[in-house]
């Protein structure tokens, strides 16, 4: 008798290790009442040597051919990229209509708001942002990085697609001589729905 009660008092102990008697609980019940669109990705404008094909990742690319030996640009503009992001598979019956994309960086923005060159080996005199280019075909509307502005767009009445454009500007932000070297911007997106 002895050994059965050392052995039911073991497998008690151990299970009580395990065991945990709940003081209370949180349940959680939720509803879906509205939808969103798909993020298709990020399209390169063909004139701009893009596919036209969405890609949830995207290389902007650019030579400045001005900087030759450290001389001087007759231009302070450098290269810009043009570029969409596509929504798809919108519902009209969404209850919140209006969308903007938000810019994300983890790299120095000077007084402006402009990314700095991210590359600590390249030149610090070059400065990267983002243009909102919908209503016009020049620049407009600074877009600010790590903040919601910018300007937003209104879902499609029907689930087509939706384009929001912009331009990504390469700019160099004095007239001092350039230090010969790469610049590196990384930046995300995300959407927001409002």
């Amino acid at each position: 008798m002895l050994s059965i009660v050392r052995i039911t008092m073991m497998v008690f102990t151990l299970f009580s290790i395990t065991a945990w008697a709940a003081d209370g609980s949180i349940n959680v019940e939720g509803n879906i009442i509205n939808s969103t669109c798909k993020v298709e990705g990020v399209v390169i404008d063909p004139d701009d040597g893009g596919s036209g094909v969405p890609s949830r990742d995207i290389d902007f690319e650019f030579s400045s051919h001005v900087f030759i030996d450290g001389d001087q640009q007759t231009t302070n503009q450098t290269g810009d990229v043009r570029f969409f992001i596509r929504l798809a598979h919108c519902q009209a019956t969404a209850e919140i209509q209006n969308v903007r994309p938000r810019f994300i960086t983890s790299g120095t923005l000077d007084s402006g708001g402009r990314l700095i060159n991210m590359d600590k080996n390249g030149p610090q005199n070059f400065s990267m942002y983002i243009y909102s280019n919908q209503d016009v075909g020049y620049p407009a509307d600074m877009i600010g990085f790590n903040q919601s502005t910018g300007k937003s767009y209104t879902l499609p009445a029907s689930p087509e697609k939706i384009d929001m454009y912009y331009i990504f500007r390469v700019w160099k932000t004095d007239g001092q001589p350039t230090k010969l070297g790469p610049i590196l911007g990384i930046i995300s997106y995300e959407i927001e729905y409002f």
